[in-house]
């Protein structure tokens, strides 16, 4: 453990990543600062954190559930990006990052632990169990563990093709990439509003990704003999939605491989216009309620009417689909 003294800047409080954490890893964050040596290093075993930040009583007590936020902390601190974890000889350690930024140390004193030049190497991948894909696309095949999706991959029932190493640059589409780019942006910001949206806006060769998906839209839309359009609407909300793509923080190249699925997961104009009158609906009762409690009769027989009219209108649209 190192014996300096170190300091912690104001700046921590107003971090946005730091601050949409959990309690037990923000204070994780700030141990880690103590522990850390000179170089911003430590051993980062789940064990030993946990025995240093929450106390061996707190080990002793509960043991399952101080591992697991030791764990689990760290694992969402390298989420962040605020320390990278890497392991050498088998032995866990964590380097926070922005180290010297933070923190001003004169004289320091001599690693304590490996750097992460000596890192382990990745072990080989696994091979897959039959039936996977092997294709070297990074982003995983997402499970079908959404119950609104289906099981197939494609609208043939069969495992999508394997996609080449090196795939050739795509003719442009009707539907502008950029544009594709902008409407995943636009719902990436609006779930995980604290998270940098970092590949899909800094790295070039991310077009092609958004080529991809403006193609798979026009495939798909050929099928269903709807615009490509509103076909990636449906297939960006189905995506959105999913579980496992939650999880994953939305890779879109998971949406391209998969795109037929997601756009059968995804809301109909059906389901469209069903939520659209069930909000109109909803916010005229609240005005009637209101004007009842009032005691406006009037204006609550106006506003059962509007709701009466919404209704019938309603079911018109649907009858005649």
């Amino acid at each position: 453990m190192a014996g300096r003294i170190r300091t912690l800047k104001p700046e921590w409080l107003e971090d946005e990543l730091l601050a949409a954490c959990e309690d037990h890893v923000r204070l994780l964050s700030v141990a880690l600062i103590l522990l850390a040596d000179d170089h911003g290093r430590g051993r980062g075993g789940a064990v030993q954190i946990a025995a240093a930040v929450w106390g061996m009583a707190s080990m002793s007590n509960d043991p399952h559930e101080t591992l697991r936020k030791a764990s689990g902390g760290l694992q969402e601190l390298e989420r962040i990006g605020f320390l990278t974890l890497y392991k050498v000889r088998k032995q866990q350690y964590f380097q926070i990052n922005n180290w010297l930024k933070h923190q001003k140390v004169q004289r320091p004193s001599k690693p304590r632990v490996p750097t992460p030049d000596e890192a382990d190497s990745p072990p080989p991948d696994p091979d897959p169990p039959e039936g996977c894909r092997t294709d070297p696309d990074p982003d995983p095949i997402p499970p079908t563990t959404d119950p609104r999706v289906r099981g197939d991959r494609s609208p043939s029932g069969q495992p999508p093709a394997e996609a080449s190493a090196d795939p050739p640059r795509l003719e442009l589409v009707s539907i502008d990439p950029t544009q594709v780019h902008e409407a995943y942006a636009t719902r990436w910001r609006a779930r995980l509003p604290t998270l940098a949206l970092t590949g899909p806006e800094r790295s070039s060769a991310w077009a092609l990704v958004w080529e991809q998906l403006a193609r798979a839209a026009e495939t798909q839309a050929e099928l269903v003999d709807e615009p490509p359009w509103r076909v990636l609407d449906r297939a960006l909300d189905g995506f959105f939605a999913d579980a496992w793509a939650i999880e994953k923080h939305f890779p879109p190249k998971a949406l391209h491989t998969n795109f037929a699925r997601y756009f059968e997961a995804g809301p109909t104009d059906d389901d469209r216009d069903e939520a659209a009158y069930e909000r109109a609906f909803d916010e005229l009762e609240e005005q009637h309620t209101l004007a009842v409690s009032c005691g406006d009769a009037e204006r609550a027989a106006e506003l059962r009417a509007e709701q009466d009219s919404l209704r019938r209108s309603f079911l018109a649209r649907r009858a005649s689909t």
